[in-house]
């Protein structure tokens, strides 16, 4: 069982959404859950203050979200 069965899914009434976060591989995986349940979004990502090779690896490379 993990934490984020308990955090409550975001329904955008927009296009597109847009998350400004750490690099870390916990806010992936934040990111990932809303992710999974938007539909037609287009979801992108910008960090702050840095990007780590990690991070974007596993956005791009496995669930389809664009970086800023």
């Amino acid at each position: 069982m993990t934490l984020l069965q308990y955090v409550k899914s975001l329904k955008p009434k927009c296009d597109q959404v847009i998350f400004v976060v750490a690099p870390s591989l916990k806010a992936v995986e934040k990111i990932k859950y809303q992710a999974d349940r938007f539909i037609d979004v287009d979801i992108r990502v910008l960090f702050i203050p840095r990007k780590t090779e990690e991070c974007v690896d596993l956005l791009v490379k496995n669930y389809n979200v664009r970086l800023v």
